[in-house]
């Protein structure tokens, strides 16, 4: 139960660092963003909940591309975000590899 616990807080912790990286690098959802209204990005919570919706579509490898990154900054974030998942199924892979 321990390690349910500690991977959900680990995945909370991940979300919680690139959703802050894109709100501090990444705030005009115009220069940065594509998909993203900046109508729909006026207040604090809506532009948290923007890019936290950015963040779990590109960890989750879905990427419905509603929303996609235009500046330099946002891309390299997002390519983090992918080494990330790249890093974590490596991780999987090798404790699999070492129990058999």
């Amino acid at each position: 139960m321990h390690r349910v616990i500690k991977s959900l807080l680990a995945g909370c912790l991940v979300v919680g660092i690139y959703t802050g990286a894109l709100m501090i690098l990444c705030r005009d959802s115009a220069t940065h963003f594509k998909g993203i209204n900046p109508a729909n990005d006026g207040t604090f919570l809506e532009a948290v909940g923007q890019r936290i919706y950015f963040v779990s579509n590109a960890l989750s490898g879905v990427g419905f591309g509603d929303v996609a990154p235009t500046s330099a900054t946002c891309k390299t974030i997002t390519t983090m975000i992918h080494f990330t998942i790249f890093g974590g199924i490596v991780g999987m892979l090798s404790k699999l590899q070492k129990i058999n």
